[in-house]
């Protein structure tokens, strides 16, 4: 249950995340810097599962975390495990140390993805925007759309309107992440439902010398954002992109 939309223009890309989750859900910690593998990884982490739904690093490498609810696995083995699958947060994290893409192919091996629910990720660089989509038996390597989402409520009707709303924000991403229009509820990107809604807003840039992650900690809507917290870019290292 999340929103994400981005645009570049010349040399900056801009990045907006909507997590939405059950009003029972630990509320998560607020992004700090990390290191992982040497990497230094800006993030926010669940205290249920240690991982994290979204990271940026040192060489402007962004990767962003949805759950695939229309995916259809057709194995009822795989159903039968669900408590002994292990939290999609914790994949994110560890691939959060990501160079660049050709690391990010390497490191997401189809071999090691069915101790996971289907996920989709998005991996977001200077030189590279794909969508990978693991539907629990096949791994897919897709274009990026500029705007994704994701609901267990009615999916398909929610899509629909969400794809609508953001083909009228203009490009104004900010304003799609945190206004309402004609509804406030399970169909809006800043979601509000009696058993869910939007927790959390990151606002992510990169640009040629650094990367910076703002957060808003509560719904968008109705709260302000904390300080920028912000990465110098290796620039040696991003020079190698794939």
């Amino acid at each position: 249950m999340c929103s994400v939309s981005w645009q570049q223009e010349q040399d900056e890309i801009v990045v907006c995340f909507n997590r939405d989750e059950q009003r029972t859900r630990a509320i998560a910690e607020s992004p700090k810097v990390y290191r992982e593998s040497s990497t230094q990884v800006i993030m926010p982490t669940d205290p249920d599962g240690g991982g994290t739904w979204i990271s940026v690093n040192q060489y402007g490498v962004f990767l962003g975390l949805l759950n695939f609810y229309e995916a259809n696995i057709g194995n009822k083995s795989q159903e039968i495990l669900v408590g002994s699958y292990i939290s999609r947060g914790l994949l994110i994290r560890e691939l959060s140390c990501c160079e660049n893409l050709s690391d990010f192919e390497v490191m997401l091996s189809p071999d090691n993805l069915k101790q996971y629910q289907p996920f989709k990720i998005i991996f977001i660089s200077k030189n590279a925007k794909k969508l990978f989509v693991w539907n629990g038996v096949i791994l897919s390597n897709n274009v990026l759309d500029n705007f994704i989402s994701s609901s267990s409520f009615n999916t398909q009707s929610v899509l629909i309107y969400r794809y609508k709303q953001f083909e009228q924000a203009e490009n104004d991403l900010l304003k799609l992440h945190t206004d309402h229009t004609d509804r406030k509820d399970a169909y809006s990107i800043c979601m509000h439902r009696d058993d869910a809604k939007t927790v959390s807003l990151s606002v992510i840039k990169i640009d040629n010398s650094e990367v910076s992650f703002q957060y808003w900690d509560g719904a968008p809507c109705s709260c302000q954002p904390s300080e920028t917290i912000s990465l110098v870019i290796d620039e040696k290292k991003t020079s190698q992109n794939v």
